[in-house]
Parts: C-alpha cells; structure tokens; sequence
C-alpha cells in the first residue's frame, strides 16, 4: 500500500495538470471592520405574494412565503443562513384553455380546499431565492440585493421550516447589483455587511420569539422573492382524473336509467314530462362522457421532467459547504430557530485544519493501449496510467471508498479538489482527458463541480494556501485560494509557487520586446516590489 501526504506535491508519471475552477470564500479584509465573530443576528419577515408558473404542466399558484433570515460572522467571513414557509392560494389551470375547461370556471381556477392531502403533500416549491434588505424595514434595492435560497420546503401550508444549510459566499459575491449586473466590489459588500450586522442586531433584539403565520405583518418586515420554481403535476393528473371518474360515473348512471323500462307515455298517450325529461338527461351525460373520454384521449398530459421532484432526495443532495458534517446540521434543522443554532455550531469548527491520507490501492483508475512490433507482427500490451485511492486518517483508518484518481490535497480552509473516476490515457500513456473534477469538504461532501474546459492547476498541492493555475483561453497564470476562488487573475506569463512563510511569489510579463519582468506579488496578486 502507497500512502501520499495531500500537504506534499503529487508525483505521477506522465499525469496531465488538475483542472479546477472557483468556489467559496475570500479572506482579506479591506477599509470596513469585519469582526472575527458576530452574531448569529435572526429577524422574521413577512408573506411575500407572488404567482409562480410551472413551465411542465402550463400550471401556474398563487403563493405566499414567509422566511426568516441568520446573519453572522464566522473567521471574518460572512455567513447567513435562511428557511421559510409558504401557503398556497390558489392554482391556474393551463394555457391552452383545455385544462380550465375541465375546472368548470370561467377564469380555469380553483381554490385549493378542493385539493386532497396527497395532492397537496406532492406539490413541490423550489429554488425559492429570496431578496433580504440590509435593515429591516428599508426597502429592497435593485443596486444592493442580498440574495438567499431557502433551500428544500416543505408541503404548503406547514408550520414547519424549509430545510436549509448555512451559506458563506466570498465577499465578491455577497451583493448582487442588478443595475449593472455584476456583483458589488469586495470592500464595498464589507462596507454593506457591517452596517447590515448592526441593523440585524438591534432588530433582533427587538423583537424575538416564536415564529407563526398568525403573527402580525406590523411585527415583521418585507422580503422579496425574486425568483421560484413549482412542481403542479400532481393537480393536474388529479383534475383529470377526477374529471375522468366524473364522466365514468355520469356514465354508468345513465346507462343504468336506460336499462330501467321506463314508461315515457302513461295509457291515454300522455307524454309524463318527469319521466322524459330523465331519460334526455341520461342521453345527454352519455354522450357528455363519451366527448369527454375523446378529449382526455385526444389531449394526453405528459409527466414532465420536474414532476420527479422528491424532498427527501433533494435533501440529501443539498450542498454543505460547512466546516460542520450534515449529520449533525440535518438534526438541527426543523424549527424556526435552526439558522442561529446552525450557526453556533459552525463556531466549534471554523477555522480548525484538516489533513487527510490520499492512499493508493491495487486498482486501476485507468489503463492504455500500448502498441508495438514483435516477431509476430504488431502488439498491443495493456498497462495501468494510474491507481484508485481513498482518503484515510492519519492513523490508516479509510475514510472513503477507494473512487478517486487524484487529489490536490485539503488546503488550510478545509476543501479539496478531486477527481473522481477513471483517467484517460493515449496509447503512449500521455493522459488525454482527466474527467470531471470536484470540490469536496472535510467531510467528502461534493461542494461544487468544476469547469474541466478552461483552468488546471500547475502544481498539485497548496502552498500557501494559494494554487496556481493556468487559464487555457488566455494561457495567463493566476492563484485559487483554499475555497477554489480565483483570487490572484490571470494575468502573467508566469507565476511562481508561493513562499509559505513570506506570503509572496514571483510573478513575471513579457514585453513587446520579448524580454521578462518580474516582481514579487503578495496573497492578493499586489506587486510588492516594481516589475523590472
């Protein structure tokens, strides 16, 4: 068995460089004063109105959603978290005026009393993206949004919090501007966040306590939603089947009443008015039922894609992006108040290191064809590029299954870039493609999948806490910090590894004469000497 340090560089014969892209997390701190800790700041906000369409069925609801929003500070980095409830109205039956036909009202609507349980329970709202203000009771601002997702929620109508992890987006991404759509500067978002912090504080302060739909709307403040999507199959396949049975019984009651021998005239010839107007009755449903059977036929509903949509899966798939493991944050999860406890726990790990054994096994991550002569004619001898390994702890206890190829190793921020799979070697036993990498935490939970087409790493360890990569399109050199964010662009011709303990690295450019200049550059790309 071969054990590699994921501190140390990785020696591979002929491997090709690790692909990688951006992830979470900055770390300097700019003109604003970001506490090392704050917080977790909770304040309520009230039911958001708003029609959500769902693009499968041609469906559309009238939702309201109710949401509470954490923010803190945890190592100097911003993190908040959000969960939220909502109700449903009312639901809008199709575009193509059949559907609405079938609910029997002029406007294709119908109120959801009329819903069974079931049907409610498989109704699905999400990638509900709420909008927050920076002070409770100021207004939302298309320049300054702070945007959350409310993660997985659940059936309409419950008490009960969506089921959410703490989210912690580099200072870059924190404001989005939706003027100039992009997001706000770094020391700018810092600027927002400290007076955000304040503002939450004494609010939360205010006003505390149990979280209910019967609060008053006086004792909260307006979010926005700005974006959601819905799940409606399970209304549609239950109006037409119900529309269906309808026409099935209307049916059966008429053919039931033909087979009656039903007097229409009485002895003298006289028509029984009663009796007659019956049997057309019955004649009418029938045929009614028979056009209704043809319609329903002739306009089959397809499931769509969307309609697959389970809680429980998209629970387990949720990203945690955590220093915690989602065991533990998953059993916090449940009342209003799991933003804060979320967030309390975050505090026993933040800022831990984390080491990790990448360990070799006797399976093959990936084979080539070698091709050759011998006396016999041509050859083919099949040989292994690369083996399997697994993460172990420092005492060889396995952590994972053997799935992996290679590694950067965890950087100082607990995350990790892998590829998972087999590599694909040339007939020479050049690596042609290394697959689809991903970011992991500490707990081996797939954070983010990367973008294998444009950035790979030059040296596969950290130092530092930075990677050097290089961006394919431009053939220019930048840094990744230890949450995968392109903090140093790429922008020279050539960039050292950093020195640990200086913090610096030699960064070069060629001139239009073709000669080098270089410089020192500091954990954020700053030169700290002149280029010469």
């Amino acid at each position: 068995m071969r054990i590699i340090s994921t501190g140390l560089s990785m020696i591979a014969k002929k491997v090709a460089f690790l692909v990688v892209g951006c992830w979470l997390f900055s770390t300097s701190l700019s003109a604003a004063v970001i506490p090392p800790t704050a917080g977790p700041h909770t304040v309520s906000f009230s039911a958001d109105q708003l029609t959500v369409k769902d693009s499968g069925t041609g469906y559309s609801a009238v939702v309201q959603v109710e949401s509470r929003l954490t923010v803190g500070v945890l190592i100097g980095e911003p993190v908040f978290t959000c969960v939220a409830s909502w109700k449903l109205l009312s639901v809008y039956a199709g575009d193509d005026g059949f559907d609405a036909g079938l609910t029997g009202s002029s406007q294709g609507s119908f109120s959801v009393t009329k819903l069974p349980a079931s049907v409610l329970n498989d109704i699905v709202l999400y990638d509900v993206d709420i909008a927050y203000p920076l002070a409770p009771g100021l207004a939302i601002k298309n320049n300054r949004l702070m945007l959350c997702d409310a993660g997985i929620m659940k059936t309409a109508g419950s008490n009960k919090p969506s089921f959410n992890f703490p989210s912690s987006p580099s200072w870059s991404e924190l404001f989005w501007n939706d003027i100039s759509d992009r997001y706000e500067e770094p020391q700018r978002a810092k600027e927002l966040y400290v007076d955000m912090l304040s503002a939450y504080e004494e609010r939360s302060s205010e006003k505390s306590g149990f979280f209910s739909w019967m609060s008053s709307p006086a004792d909260k403040w307006p979010a926005s939603v700005q974006s959601a999507s819905i799940n409606l199959w399970a209304v549609k396949s239950w109006l037409r089947k119900s529309v269906r049975e309808s026409a099935e019984r209307a049916q059966r009651e008429a053919e039931a009443f033909e087979k009656k021998k039903t007097t229409l005239v009485d002895r003298n010839g006289k028509a029984g008015d009663d009796a007659f107007d019956s049997f057309m009755t019955a004649v009418y449903q029938k045929d009614k039922a028979k056009r209704t059977f043809a319609e329903l036929d002739q306009k089959k509903a397809t499931k769509p894609d969307n309609a697959a949509a389970d809680r429980e899966k998209m629970i387990a798939s949720l990203p945690n992006s955590t220093c915690a493991d989602s065991e533990s944050l998953a059993r916090i999860n449940g009342d209003w108040e799991a933003g804060g406890k979320m967030q309390k726990a975050l505090g026993a790990c933040a800022g831990q290191s984390f080491t990790a054994e990448f360990v070799a096994t006797e399976e093959c991550g990936g084979e080539y064809e070698h091709h050759g002569l011998g006396f016999g004619g041509p050859t083919i001898s099949y040989f292994c590029g690369w083996s399997k390994h697994y993460f172990a702890d420092r005492n060889g206890r396995q952590l994972t299954p053997a799935v992996y190829s290679l590694t950067t190793g965890f950087s100082d921020d607990g995350f990790a870039a892998v590829l998972k799979g087999d590599i694909d070697f040339d007939h020479s036993g050049w690596i042609r493609s290394t697959g689809d990498w991903q970011v992991i935490n500490r707990h081996f939970d797939v954070v983010k999948s990367l973008d294998s087409t444009r950035y790979y790493v030059v040296h596969q360890s950290f130092r530092g806490n930075r990677l050097i990569f290089l961006d394919r399109d431009t053939n220019k050199y930048g840094a990744l910090d230890g949450r995968f964010n392109v903090v140093i662009p790429a922008k020279y011709d050539s960039l050292d590894r950093f020195d640990a303990k200086l913090g610096t690295a030699k960064a070069c450019n060629k001139t239009s004469r073709g000669k080098s200049e270089c410089a020192q550059i500091d954990m954020r790309g700053k030169p700290t000497t002149a280029f010469r």
